[in-house]
């Protein structure tokens, strides 16, 4: 009983890292193929755009707008100050 009050204690905090970690993993795969396809990569956080950029590139992209909306939100919010106004 202990333990699955620990849980739920705890389930907030775990729920919110898994978010940050799956909007790391969707920003970085995006970046890496901008690289890959020797694009500019932007420093933003920002996965709309990002998918944007790799949409001009391949058009297999363009189903990934409608996963991404929501993910950004959870991005590292101080590392590059400029583009959270645009977000916000």
């Amino acid at each position: 009983m202990e333990m699955a009050q620990r849980a739920l204690e705890w389930a907030p905090i775990i729920t919110d890292m898994a978010c940050f970690h799956a909007q790391q993993c969707a920003e970085k795969s995006l970046k890496a193929f901008l690289v890959f396809m020797d694009s500019h990569v932007d420093q933003i956080h920002d996965l709309g755009k990002l998918v944007g950029k790799c949409d001009v590139l391949d058009p297999s992209f363009s189903n990934l707008h409608p996963l991404v909306a929501g993910m950004t939100r959870y991005a590292v919010k101080d590392r590059y100050t400029d583009d959270w106004r645009e977000i916000l």
